[in-house]
């Protein structure tokens, strides 16, 4: 054969296939109904992204909110437990208070000294657990103080200068930190 007859005799699977112009144009369309069906799924995700962000935005701040609730539930719980306690150890106290009292009164009262050094050693240990817990006496000297002091008897004042002031003490007062917990009772000279 020549090469003449060899070209003459080509196969069909050779020929390449020709598209004629109907099927360019359908191929054409496909692609542009793909590409707007991609631009409407990328619109619908991207709403969809937009709604979970808001939403994650919502339940940050709720998670936030939250968080403030706590702490100021946490702060105002310890603040009265703090309160209760402080309360607790008043009422404590002010029961103890009494004591030193009657303990000072018996010092007086004894006549034995090994008993009476005895009961001095008491009443200073009662003193120190007290002032253990912040306890003070108040300074019941001096200028009468209505928050500090109360007024249990009037005595006539011996010099002009005297008037409103303390002449003694019947008992003492004592202080919790800025809390009152008896007030000393004084006799204060009259005006």
């Amino acid at each position: 054969m020549t090469e003449n007859n060899k070209n003459d005799q080509i196969s069909e699977e050779e020929i390449p296939e020709v598209k004629s112009d109907t099927d360019a144009d359908e191929s054409v369309q496909a692609e542009e109904i793909s590409v707007d069906d991609l631009l409407g799924k990328l619109a619908e995700l991207k709403k969809r992204a937009d709604d979970e962000t808001k939403r994650a935005d919502d339940m940050t701040s709720v998670a936030t909110r939250l968080r403030a609730d706590f702490d100021n539930y946490r702060k105002r719980t310890n603040e009265s437990i703090a309160k209760e306690r402080d309360a607790g150890k008043c009422e404590v106290l002010e029961k103890i208070i009494p004591m030193l009292d009657v303990v000072e009164q018996a010092i007086g009262m004894i006549n034995d000294e090994s008993v009476k050094n005895g009961v001095i050693m008491i009443k200073q240990q009662i003193e120190s657990l007290i002032a253990a817990f912040g306890i003070k006496e108040i300074d019941a000297t001096g200028e009468f103080n209505p928050k500090m002091h109360e007024a249990i008897m009037r005595a006539p004042c011996e010099t002009p200068d005297q008037a409103g002031t303390i002449k003694s003490v019947f008992q003492k007062g004592y202080t919790m930190g800025d809390r009152l917990l008896r007030p000393a009772r004084v006799i204060v000279y009259n005006d």
